[in-house]
């Protein structure tokens, strides 16, 4: 009995969401096992797969990504900038000498530098706060459509069902 509701559920989520303009579906309509049978999933599973191949959904989660990291970019404004240089020089005072027709060997010199520098903005006129504050709202925008695209989904598939 639970089969029978089952594959029929499915069915209905598959036709929903292909019907519906929810890209992705098509993997659901079209699986068969190596027997030739139709692969039949439960709603949960249904929605699941819809949520793993929807392209609006892995828009929206890799948007949210992007804001993210959009957020850790605005965190290191506040950071320092280190800067660490090093530098060798070798010189050779060897020399050919053309009156005597020889080669002049001398002592060789190697110097050697490093140098370490390190600077932090006291003050830039608030841009960091507000850098900070965009990048915090551009986040909890990507965030909620995420949400919102997940539970439109999953209330789309949920409806089809009960029908």
């Amino acid at each position: 009995m639970i089969n029978r509701f089952a594959t029929r559920g499915a069915r209905l989520v598959a036709a929903m969401l292909l019907a519906g303009g929810i890209g992705g579906a098509r993997q659901l309509v079209a699986q068969q096992d190596t027997t030739g049978q139709v692969r039949t999933v439960t709603l949960d599973q249904a929605i699941n797969l819809a949520l793993q191949t929807q392209p609006a959904i892995i828009q929206a989660e890799g948007n949210l990504d992007v804001a993210h990291a959009g957020q850790r970019q605005a965190l290191g404004n506040y950071l320092p900038t280190v800067s660490f240089n090093s530098g060798m020089s070798q010189n050779s005072p060897d020399r050919w000498n053309p009156q005597t027709q020889q080669y002049i060997t001398g002592q060789k010199s190697v110097s050697y530098s490093t140098g370490l520098s390190a600077s932090l903005t006291i003050f830039d006129g608030l841009s960091r706060l507000a850098q900070s504050k965009a990048a915090n709202a551009t986040a909890a925008s990507a965030d909620a459509a995420t949400v919102g695209g997940r539970a439109l989904l999953k209330s789309c598939g949920r409806e089809r069902w009960v029908r």
